[in-house]
């Protein structure tokens, strides 16, 4: 974690401003206040460790992780603080630890490999080599159906052009109820995976289901909920893959409605709202019926001959900024999107 995001949030909070003392940061505690004697008393302290920062008080005892104490007392300023963490180091750590981290969201005999910087510089040569540019198999003894699939993922990243940050996040998966999936983890507050989206990697389960979703025991189904800013403009695509390329956005996954009961009981109400839906029939008519009840919607351009953010991100080879300019200057309400995306619809009949 960078330190000087520590710093910035405990400024937020504290009286009197932070001391940084050996490494560790010195402040008036502001669960306690601290003494009401003195204002020169500063008996709270962040210990920043190698993978986290601690946090304590010698006045009212508290003794606990900075995360947990920013979750309980500051929930916005925790979300920033999840948001800014340092995604490369965390992913590595999480990368680290042994197939148990996919056992809860997954059944026990599924076969997952992680997506490394390894696998993406060597699926490429690896396949070529061992099945040939023929497609005629080589005598060398490997699991083909495994390197297809690698083969077949490689493709899938690079082609979606998806962004590097996510891909040592996701995995693999060879056998059991994800096989011949892209698992795309969701992670809790405590970067913790609980719930994955599979992405079929073959043509057989293209007819079939392209996307499966486990179901989690706790939390819900919101790609990047725990991780996005509720007090800034949030962008909710239909789909984990889109929402990648809005550095606020988050993926409801086709199971959340605006009004509904689920929405209406989540901790973060995100009231700076933009739905982004699918350039396609279906998406034309939640965008509809979303503009209607007076949400801020994304309305496509009419020159914009794509069917979804990812294809326009790919198609136009733009950048994250390109694209939310696009997005920005196009988001409407009420009458003039209802009035929009009617003309959008007529010219897909």
């Amino acid at each position: 974690m960078d330190k000087h995001i520590v710093k910035e949030i405990l400024n937020g909070i504290v009286e009197g401003g932070v001391k940084e003392s050996n490494g560790n940061f010195n402040f008036r505690c502001p669960l306690c206040h601290d003494s009401k004697k003195s204002r020169m008393k500063r008996r709270g302290w962040v210990l920043l460790k190698e993978e986290r920062e601690l946090f304590y008080c010698f006045n009212c005892g508290a003794s606990i992780s900075f995360k947990r104490m920013l979750k309980e007392n500051y929930p916005t300023l925790h979300a920033r603080y999840v948001r800014n963490r340092d995604v490369k180091e965390e992913v590595l750590r999480l990368g680290r630890k042994d197939i148990k981290l996919v056992e809860q969201p997954t059944p026990k005999n599924d076969e997952v490999e992680i997506i490394t910087d390894d696998f993406m510089a060597n699926s490429f040569p690896l396949y070529d080599k061992t099945i040939g540019s023929t497609g005629q198999p080589s005598t060398f003894k490997v699991d083909k159906n495994k390197l297809m699939l690698q083969y077949n993922a490689l493709k899938y990243i690079v082609n979606r052009k998806l962004p590097k940050e996510y891909l040592n996040q996701m995995r693999i998966c060879y056998k059991g109820k994800f096989a011949n999936r892209l698992l795309i983890p969701y992670y809790n507050f405590d970067g913790e995976v609980y719930c994955f989206q599979g992405r079929t990697l073959t043509e057989d389960n293209e007819k079939g289901v392209k996307y499966l979703t486990n179901k989690p025991e706790k939390n819900n189904k919101i790609f990047r909920y725990y991780l996005s800013n509720p007090d800034e403009d949030v962008y909710i695509t239909e789909g984990p893959v889109d929402s990648m390329f809005f550095d606020n956005g988050i993926a409801t996954s086709g199971l959340l409605r605006y009004g509904t009961k689920e929405f209406d009981q989540l901790d973060f109400k995100f009231k700076k709202r933009v739905w982004v839906f699918d350039r396609d029939k279906e998406g034309l008519k939640e965008a509809v019926n979303y503009a209607d009840k007076g949400e801020r919607v994304f309305c496509w351009p009419s020159d914009l001959k794509v069917k979804d953010i990812n294809e326009l991100y790919v198609k136009k080879d733009l950048t994250k900024e390109e694209l939310l300019d696009i997005v920005k200057k196009n988001i409407f309400t009420r009458f003039d999107a209802v009035i929009k995306l009617k003309f959008l619809q007529g010219e897909l009949k």
